[in-house]
């Protein structure tokens, strides 16, 4: 098993655009009005600033209220989060009031068992195997952000201002000491057979899982049979 640079989130618009459409709200987001019109679920500027600065300051105050540690962020925390998702949509005029389906929708989604990072892009990540911390400012920062970018463009906002070290060279979630002794003993393995890049591609591919599962798959490297020790190492970054 070689490894490879992993997405965070695939893209949503298909869920939102089930949701919109059992509400026969546009799935496009603008309910009827022009994004050139100055409405208000097009307002670019309508927290302020350009879309990167504002996911920086969502990130100030999400990172703030989210729970410390890494522990997994489980099916609460999935759970949360579509909802958090959900209601950014609807404050953006994306889905209508009434619409049932869309934290529904992606409660299905996020708790897809067997999700694992090398998955196809279309397929949904284990988010319930991700860092709690993580998992909950990024909820956060999507739900506060404004209206003038697709969710997708504001996902990735958002977590890239999680995940970017600032001036002073830290960020809002930093990886752990754990992810860094798995990585060294992936890099060292000769039954995964990683490539010269292998643990620059472990800390990219891993860096969003709690530390529970970043300490069993290391274990996991420790087994001299081969078939095992993949097996394992698989297992732990899978989403049950």
């Amino acid at each position: 098993m070689s490894l490879h640079r992993a997405w965070l989130f695939p893209p949503l618009w298909a869920l939102i655009a089930c949701s919109a459409a059992s509400s026969g709200t546009p799935a496009n987001g603008n309910s009827g009005q022009d994004s050139s019109s100055g409405g208000t679920a097009s307002d670019s500027t309508d927290a302020g600033g350009a879309p990167e600065a504002e996911a920086a300051s969502n990130v100030d105050g999400a990172t703030q209220t989210s729970p410390t540690g890494t522990v997994p962020a489980g099916q609460s925390g999935a759970d949360a989060f579509a909802m958090q998702l959900c209601a950014h949509e609807e404050q953006c005029a994306l889905i209508d009031a009434s619409a049932s389906t869309c934290t529904t929708d992606f409660e299905a989604y996020y708790e897809t068992s067997g999700a694992n990072p090398w998955a196809s892009a279309s397929s949904p990540p284990p988010l319930e195997l991700y860092r709690a911390d993580y998992v909950t400012a990024l909820g956060a920062c999507i739900q506060s952000a404004g209206c003038g970018e697709p969710l997708q463009k504001t996902e990735d906002n958002c977590s890239a201002a999680l995940l970017t070290p600032n001036d002073a060279g830290t960020a809002p979630v930093e990886p752990t000491a754990e992810l860094a002794t798995l990585c060294n003993a992936f890099a060292a393995s000769t039954c995964l057979a990683p490539t010269s890049s292998g643990a620059q591609d472990c800390t990219t591919t891993l860096a969003l899982f709690n530390d529970q599962a970043l300490e069993t798959a290391t274990s996991c490297l420790a087994g001299s049979d081969c078939s095992t020790v993949s097996t394992c190492f698989a297992a732990a970054f899978t989403q049950p």
